[in-house]
């Protein structure tokens, strides 16, 4: 499995696309269940991009259904690896 971290940055209303996706963590899970990509997690941002969808798929076929399911944003898409594993730090090592 592939993992993708996808920037949406908001279409403007001028777009033919009259109907924006929510960005509700159960609406975009959907959408990728039924385009075969697991989402992993979803990030409001406050920038140039809306929102951060971080989400594994076997390939990039899985991901244009994924793309036209995001209905009024734009899509930007890394395929990402991770090369360090964090662990997270605990009340007792601070």
């Amino acid at each position: 499995m592939n993992t993708y971290v996808v920037l949406l940055r908001q279409m403007p209303n001028r777009s033919n696309r009259l109907r924006r996706t929510f960005l509700e963590a159960h609406v975009i899970a959907d959408i990728g269940k039924r385009a075969g990509v697991r989402v992993t997690n979803l990030l409001v941002t406050d920038g140039i991009f809306g929102a951060v969808i971080v989400c594994r798929a076997s390939g990039a076929e899985e991901m244009i259904p994924f793309f036209d399911g995001l209905e009024g944003w734009s899509t930007e898409a890394l395929l990402a690896t991770s090369h360090t594993q964090f662990e997270p730090i605990s009340d007792s090592d601070r």
